[in-house]
């Protein structure tokens, strides 16, 4: 873009980017470039997509589709913390900077609810970079690096407060003549449960059930027990006929 022309050409960029971001100069939001207009909600864009925007974003300077390529990354990992992003760490280290802010928001959803587990069956994977950026944010916060065993309740509270955190301390925020640049909110949904967090709200539900139906059995076989004993009691209580008192 030489400033002279009105046309300017993107020969490494892939004409699906391209078209996210014209679309996102319209509406301001990220969209899946197949999704349907009448569509009530959009086709979610891939980690790698995500990743591209970024990278697109910051090679052409754009600083409200870069932040809003930070909000679409941690909107997927907010809406499910069961599937976090492992496979494409290596990804997003060789499309950003060592000082990139979605390196850093990687390393802080994996060091803060991500498990020892799941980073040895990535290691192969996963930068040498990456794992010495995890134990120094680790240490530097005074935590442990993947801890595991959170409850559902510690992960939803974690993300809720990276989400009040985004803008804060992932977003840029451009000023020009003493104004700032319009900056995209960040949107949420009501939090939905992961796929684990409805597991077990399934087998509670179902052991809820099952006592339900044992007191309903119980009650009626009580109810059964008392109106034999109070007919036996009755039998017992009863004169005896005139012939059978001899």
């Amino acid at each position: 873009m030489d400033g002279l022309s009105e046309y300017f050409s993107l020969p490494d960029e892939s004409p699906r980017t391209v078209r996210i971001y014209l679309e996102f100069l319209k509406t301001g939001r990220l969209h899946h470039p197949d999704s349907d207009e009448d569509e009530t909600t959009d086709r979610k864009l891939s980690f790698s997509r995500i990743v591209r925007i970024f990278k697109f974003a910051g090679d052409f300077g754009i600083v409200t589709l870069r932040n809003a390529a930070l909000n679409s990354f941690f909107l997927r990992i907010y809406e499910n913390p069961d599937r976090l992003p492992y496979q494409y760490i290596s990804s997003i280290y060789k499309a950003t900077s060592p000082d990139s802010s979605l390196r850093h928001l990687a390393v802080d959803v994996i060091v803060n609810i991500g498990t020892k587990t799941d980073v040895q069956e990535w290691m192969d994977e996963l930068p040498k970079q990456f794992l010495m950026d995890c134990l120094t944010s680790a240490s530097e916060d005074d935590t442990v690096a993947f801890p595991g065993g959170l409850s559902e309740d510690d992960i939803v509270e974690w993300l809720e407060h990276m989400k009040n955190a985004m803008c804060e301390t992932f977003h840029v925020h451009d000023y020009r003549s003493g104004n700032q640049r319009q900056v995209f909110p960040l949107e949420f949904p009501e939090h939905k449960m992961s796929y684990r967090a409805k597991k077990k709200e399934k087998i509670k539900e179902e052991a809820a059930d099952d006592e339900a139906q044992a007191q309903s059995v119980n009650a009626e076989y009580q109810k059964i027990f008392d109106e034999e004993s109070a007919a036996r009691m009755k039998y017992l209580m009863e004169p005896l006929p005139a012939k059978d008192r001899h």
